[in-house]
């Protein structure tokens, strides 16, 4: 996800430039007449469409949407999470895996990346610092390159500036998705049938900016979405960073971001409107296997969600073609759901 200084939050009911944000605790009603998505802490969502059949109800189940490392945090406490890196690890990782990879292999640091994948023949790469493509990678962090690359049947190393890093400070967790726009129906049913059968709360994280330097609201608008499915299943919302916000609005929010505009300056803005589709995509990514290295790096193992929970703790060092799925946190046998 590409930082850059700290800008207004954009007027998403005209795409004009923003009026002044409103003060922390102002009203949801008058938030929305500045054209600005509310911060209500523990507010309940509006009623949205339910586009897929509900899970066992999610009722006695807690759901926080948390930003950046208070997201990863309560991760890595044991809960079920979602990573949310809306534009545009989630939808990059999502459309590799749609396009036929095997796996996502995702490492917080660009030399461990490389050395990774310089380790197994075949490997491809994929990552970006600040939007742009790094030097020496097969593809960048573009999901619409992602869509058309040759992938299939391929595993590939990837790195970005916030979302692999978030993904890896989220181990831990009792299992752990990738999720935005394009597939926040499917993420947030995975999520559900995972918080079933581990009997544990969840926590969606928005990514945000690992240097603080940006307020990612597009993160925060597609994690809240997500828990806003969650809480029509009968998830409880527990106090935090959840925006009350509409469907609607969600693609002129991420046009007028301070991340989809530094995009656009890029000239990458083609992204935008993919990362910003919603529920066009089924695949659900999650981390079945943590990868300890020798020099203290780990890596993410995303493969697609087939209903299957992974073993938290499942551990494997430098063999990528073990499989390694467990028991669930109390012991009991993975559950097929």
């Amino acid at each position: 996800m590409p930082d850059r200084p700290r800008s207004p939050r954009p007027d998403t009911s005209s795409g004009k430039n923003p009026p002044p944000p409103p003060k922390r605790g102002a009203s949801a009603a008058g938030q929305e007449k500045a054209g600005t998505p509310s911060r209500n802490r523990g507010a309940t969502a509006p009623a949205h469409r339910v586009t897929d059949p509900p899970p066992k109800s999610l009722t006695g189940r807690r759901v926080a949407v948390r930003e950046g490392e208070a997201g990863t945090d309560l991760a890595a406490e044991g809960r079920v999470a979602v990573i949310v890196d809306a534009l545009r690890a989630s939808a990059t990782v999502t459309s590799l895996l749609e396009a036929g990879a095997k796996e996502v292999h995702l490492v917080a640091e660009v030399e461990a990346c490389l050395a990774w994948a310089a380790a197994h023949p075949g490997m491809l790469t994929a990552g970006e610092r600040g939007g742009v493509k790094l030097t020496g990678f097969d593809l960048g962090n573009s999901p619409r390159d992602a869509l058309a690359a040759p992938v299939a049947g391929k595993t590939v190393a990837m790195t970005t500036t916030t979302g692999a890093t978030r993904i890896v400070e989220s181990q831990g967790a009792s299992a752990l998705f990738i999720g935005g726009a394009r597939n926040l129906s499917a993420v947030a049913r995975a999520a559900a049938d995972a918080a079933l059968a581990h009997s544990a709360d969840l926590v969606i994280v928005a990514a945000g900016s690992v240097d603080g330097s940006v307020e990612a609201v597009e993160d925060l608008a597609a994690a809240s979405l997500i828990a806003t499915k969650l809480m029509e299943w009968g998830a409880s919302l527990e106090p935090g960073d959840y925006l009350n916000f509409p469907e609607s609005a969600l693609a002129d929010l991420f046009r007028n971001c301070p991340n989809g505009r530094k995009l656009l300056d890029l000239g990458m803005g083609a992204d935008v409107p993919v990362c910003a589709e919603l529920d066009r995509s089924q695949m659900v990514p999650y981390i079945a296997e943590w990868l300890d290295l020798p020099d203290g790096d780990v890596v993410a193992v995303a493969r697609p969600w087939k209903g299957v929970t992974p073993d938290p703790s499942a551990k494997r060092k430098l063999n990528p073609g073990a499989s390694h799925l467990g028991a669930a946190p109390d012991g009991s046998p993975p559950a097929v759901l």
